[in-house]
């Protein structure tokens, strides 16, 4: 059986994603040789590699830090420009020895009790250390003004959770030495830890907690990539209702990965290009005559009308690139009709069911096109 590499990125409390994410590869079979993370990538890979996956759901789903953190209070990350965020980390990393000793003596004002109870709870160093998958995390060392990407087996014994609190370390919170140095969240200079994992014999699974962005170009071309459509609420903000949410939406979005579902913000089980085209040519075939007229369109076809000029007109409209099926061009329309009223997003349809809902929410099928895809379907 292939074994995979996890790679987890930071991002606070949106690492709920990643929980359920996991929870989706585990279903389908997936077994990791090695997982690493950033910050709440450290925690959540710590409990994904010694095999406590249960206690991480737990741990999220019950999880409310903000009253006793003060988050609500503090800097929120996603008001956070990049080059702000570029700006903050350079100014410790590339400062002078003066500029380091600043930031110790004034670091935050944030208690890091919470931190290190969650922790404490997460993480079984006995278990880990037992563990057949290998487990890394990286944190910035402030006093040697480095990056350190560390695996178990370079960690001191006794001294594992410590690592883990470094990787997660808030510049917030009022920084504490560890060994007589001092730490940072690794995330200020290596979010996405893939480079631990890029020369191992592996295929490689990454977790992101943001939506694609130049960072993507960096990994490797046959990564696996599970991340969100949009950006996900603050990474400041741990309430339980809010973890569950996310925790079902990286679920979705895995199994989008995994199976092949379709759908944009929407989650549907494929049907396969040729009954979308059937469909599809039931629901606009008639009606080409009129198109043809209005577009004054001459010397086609009204078959190669249709393909070439009525769908990619639509496809156009709907956002899709040029590279577009029809099964996406189908399962567009159907997205935009639950859009509309605003139905469910986290959930798995089938075509029909997303008719039939359609269907009631409106209380009549009025649009033209929705009433012959419902009488030309066939499940």
């Amino acid at each position: 059986m292939e074994k995979y590499s996890l790679v987890l990125e930071g991002g606070g409390s949106k690492g709920a994603y990643q929980v359920g994410a996991f929870i989706a590869l585990k279903e389908n079979g997936y077994e990791f040789k090695t997982i690493v993370g950033t910050s709440i990538g450290a925690i959540n890979g710590a409990m994904f590699a010694q095999n406590d996956l249960q206690k991480c759901i737990n741990l999220w789903e019950n999880m409310d830090l903000n009253k006793n953190m003060g988050f609500e209070e503090t800097l929120d990350d996603e008001n956070q420009d990049d080059s702000s965020k570029l700006e903050d980390a350079l100014s410790f990393i590339s400062g002078n020895l003066k500029n380091i000793k600043n930031l110790i003596s004034s670091g935050g004002k944030m208690d890091p009790k919470p931190l290190k109870d969650l922790v404490n709870l997460a993480v079984d160093e006995e278990k880990l250390r037992k563990s057949d998958i290998n487990f890394g995390l990286v944190t910035f060392n402030i006093t040697d003004r480095k990056t350190e990407e560390v695996f178990i087996d370079d960690i001191p014994e006794g001294k594992l959770k410590n690592y883990v609190m470094a990787s997660a370390y808030h510049p917030a919170f009022k920084l504490e030495p560890i060994d007589g140095k001092y730490y940072l969240d690794g995330g200020a200079t290596n979010r996405i830890p893939h480079s631990m994992v890029d020369k191992l014999e592996e295929k490689i699974i990454i977790v992101r907690t943001r939506p694609r962005d130049f960072r993507n170009l960096l990994f490797p071309k046959d990564a696996i990539v599970i991340e969100p459509l949009e950006k996900l609420a603050s990474s400041m903000s741990f309430d339980s209702d809010k973890s569950k949410t996310l925790i079902k939406l990286g679920y979705l979005d895995a199994m989008k990965i995994i199976k092949g579902l379709k759908g944009k913000e929407y989650y549907f089980k494929p049907i396969g290009e040729l009954q979308a085209e059937k469909i599809l040519r039931n629901v606009y075939l008639s009606s080409m005559e009129d198109f043809i007229k209005e577009k004054n369109i001459k010397g086609k076809s009204i078959i190669r009308c249709l393909y070439e000029d009525r769908f990619s007109s639509i496809a156009k409209g709907l956002g899709l690139d040029r590279s577009f099926s029809l099964e996406d061009l189908l399962f567009a329309l159907i997205e935009r009709e639950l859009s509309i009223f605003k139905l469910d997003k986290l959930r798995v349809r089938s075509l029909q069911e997303s008719i039939n809902e359609i269907s009631e929410a409106s209380k009549k099928v009025d649009s033209a096109y929705l009433k012959k895809l419902v009488e030309s379907y066939e499940e």
